[in-house]
């Protein structure tokens, strides 16, 4: 029962999740359209672990890191 309402899957983490959700949401878009608006590249949290919350689209290299890999992800769907 404990699992049920605690666990990593339980009640009180599915509740959380649905609260938050919409709260994180509403602040990641404020981060990024000040971003943009003030013409910054990159917003990071420091408040616990770095974690990067604003790039423009531009700076992701994914694609070429994959194509230096020599990973198509169109072949893998």
């Amino acid at each position: 029962m404990r699992q049920q309402y605690f666990g990593p899957e339980g009640e009180l983490f599915r509740q959380q999740e649905a609260l938050l959700r919409p709260i994180q949401e509403r602040v990641l878009e404020a981060i990024e359209t000040v971003a943009r608006d003030e013409g910054y590249d990159y917003v990071l949290d420091k408040a616990a672990a770095p974690m990067l919350l604003y790039a423009p689209p531009e700076h992701d290299l994914s694609d070429r890191v994959l194509a230096e890999l020599n990973v198509n992800l169109e072949s893998q769907n």
